[in-house]
């Protein structure tokens, strides 16, 4: 952490209670009165639909994963924290996609997965070990494979999972157990914040959104260098609102992080930012600077004209919390296999409760519910999962054996 002061800060409080409805809504409501003076017309748009492709297709094996891990120079961002598998991925360059959403239709309200049947209540964490799946409702199931590195259930019996092999990306959709649909990949796996949506790049260039209700839906090519960082929706793609992507550049150096919706294919999730580390709802979490000492960004809520909630160079902000109204902070500056703390940060970028490491390393960082942040760390010469509250109460949920700081045993999954 540096010694650098914070940006201008806001400290007015964010309420969405239906992240969903309201995008359909004032959001919608704002895009489409305003949509003579997108860049794109509405014809025009309609030219460029998406396809709603339900019957999923096998991709073929090949192709190299095109964000590479890559240190900078001394400041070192977004260390793998998320679990969503942009561990130190520097973005990689250029343009829009050649699709666009088509006219909007009634988004169907998702389903909460805290009240989701087929889920269960959210209990712990969700979490892999090994070929194990630890669902957060407490149920388990057992993957083919004990090398995925993501993972999300898509509906009761079916999980997305994200793995690498050879320096080559695939995401497996899995039933009782089986893979069923593999796709070669370019990108790793970003999951929605219902949980139940997960988005990739394949290395034909083709966006996907995967869903247990809606299946699979093309969101059609995007440019060979550019990596998909976030997603909001239910993944019904035949209206904006479900099917919502946040890209970046590989190499930031490209340009800015771009959203597709109706006001064009490269509107700007937030002013200057170079990716958006999560999303949820209209909120977005951003990286808009990055120096050899330090990492600035914020929380940006997108909702109508645009404000930042906060900006700040002393933390790199990223998951959002399920309220909206916390996030987490990672050291704005750290180096090595990654941070020794994180933080709970208030509405002013203001951190409420913190942990830290003599040794060791911060490995992922979510969110267990609204008031409790989720680890993996690496301390005391053991890896284990910790919650810390915004009392500052810390709680081992996962204890684990001695190990390889190198290597975790858990990987949190559904993170971004």
């Amino acid at each position: 952490m540096n010694d650098q002061s914070n940006p201008e800060t806001h400290s007015d409080d964010h309420t969405d209670s239906d992240p969903w409805e309201s995008e359909m809504t004032s959001e919608f409501d704002r895009r489409v009165r305003d949509l003579h003076e997108a860049p794109l017309t509405l014809e025009h748009v309609k030219g460029k639909a998406i396809t709603i492709q339900r019957k999923r297709r096998a991709a073929v094996a090949g192709g190299i994963l095109a964000a590479a891990a890559v240190l900078v120079p001394v400041a070192v961002v977004a260390a793998d924290t998320t679990g969503n598998g942009r561990a130190s991925e520097v973005p990689a360059a250029t343009s829009s996609p050649t699709a666009g959403p088509t006219t909007p239709a009634p988004t169907p309200t998702p389903t909460d997965p805290a009240t989701d049947p087929a889920t269960g209540p959210a209990t712990g964490p969700a979490y892999l070990e090994g070929s194990t799946f630890h669902r957060a409702d407490g149920t388990v199931s057992t993957l083919p494979r004990d090398d995925y590195l993501d993972a999300a259930v898509l509906g009761a019996d079916e999980v997305a999972a994200y793995r690498t092999e050879e320096g080559d990306g695939f995401v497996d959709l899995v039933e009782g157990g089986q893979a069923t649909t593999t796709y070669a990949v370019r990108s790793s796996m970003v999951t929605a914040p219902d949980g139940a949506t997960v988005a990739f790049v394949t290395t034909d260039d083709e966006l996907l959104f995967v869903n247990g209700t809606n299946g699979e839906s093309s969101f059609g090519t995007v440019d060979p260098d550019v990596t998909v960082s976030a997603i909001v929706g239910n993944g019904d793609c035949s209206s904006e609102a479900g099917c919502h992507p946040f890209l970046e550049h590989n190499d930031f150096s490209a340009g800015d992080a771009y959203e597709i919706n109706y006001e064009g294919p490269e509107t700007a999730p937030a002013p200057g930012a170079l990716r958006v580390n999560d999303a949820d709802g209209f909120l977005v979490s951003v990286i808009t600077s990055v120096t050899d000492s330090s990492t600035c960004g914020g929380l940006y809520d997108r909702e109508g004209a645009g404000r930042w909630v906060f900006e700040t160079c002393d933390y790199q902000v990223h998951e959002i919390s399920p309220g909206g109204d916390l996030t987490i902070g990672l050291p704005s500056y750290f180096d090595g296999l990654g941070p020794l703390s994180f933080a709970i940060l208030d509405a002013e970028g203001q951190p409420v409760a913190e942990k830290s490491l003599d040794r060791g390393v911060v490995a992922q960082v979510g969110w267990l519910d609204e008031t409790h942040a989720v680890a993996t760390v690496y301390e005391d010469g053991a890896w284990k999962i910790v919650s810390l509250g915004v009392d500052g109460e810390e709680e081992v949920l996962v204890e684990g054996a001695a190990g390889d700081e190198t290597t975790a045993p858990y990987r949190l999954t559904g993170l971004g």
